[in-house]
């Protein structure tokens, strides 16, 4: 019985070094090649560990499970723009989906507008520009989480155009974010 509880020991030991040496953290992804296919260590690798962080919901009928980060933000007073895992259990692919907010919907719906237009700002040399988010295609979904998760690991502030109103302010809002992408980019391949 001791050598059993000695080799749990050691294999959760072993787990959680694994878990903490993570040279992907700060690996910029390309955006340009979305990636969508899973295997099934990927998938082991996500349920059985990394899903414990997120809310899932079955969709038995279309062959598909969806997994929500436990700390998304549920804000309505707020621009926020949530992710959602979609795994096609009958496919091996995964997609990464960006969820605007009802503060967003609301604004599409009052400029009668589909194109949300984000300004990032790098706080240390001044530089700025904008990212186009567009519901859409899945590829169009990684290109943009893709540019946006870059642009966090690169300490840049983002805000709302046409009013500067910040978004991804809070450091649990990024690292929801971060945390999210690095998940998908380790259930699709992108990450060993």
């Amino acid at each position: 019985m001791k050598i059993a509880t000695l080799l749990l020991y050691f294999f959760l030991m072993l787990t959680l070094f694994f878990l903490s040496c993570n040279p992907d953290k700060d690996k910029r992804v390309s955006y340009t090649e979305p990636k969508n296919s899973t295997t099934d260590n990927s998938v082991l690798f996500f349920k059985n560990v990394r899903s414990l962080d997120y809310d899932k919901k079955d969709e038995p009928k279309l062959k598909r499970e969806i997994y929500v980060h436990e700390d998304a933000s549920k804000d309505t007073l707020k621009p926020v723009l949530n992710l959602t895992i979609v795994y096609l259990w009958n496919k091996d692919k995964a997609y990464i989906i960006t969820d605007p907010n009802k503060y967003i919907e609301d604004f599409f719906n009052e400029t009668k507008n589909d194109t949300l237009k984000i300004r990032w700002k790098n706080p240390k040399t001044k530089a700025q520009g904008t990212l186009f988010y567009m519901a859409g295609h899945v590829d169009t979904q990684y290109e943009f989480a893709t540019k946006l998760y870059n642009s966090i690991l690169d300490g840049y502030e983002f805000y709302m155009l046409p009013n500067e109103i910040p978004m991804l302010a809070t450091h649990e809002e990024r690292e929801t974010f971060r945390i999210t992408m690095m998940d998908y980019y380790r259930l699709v391949g992108v990450f060993k």
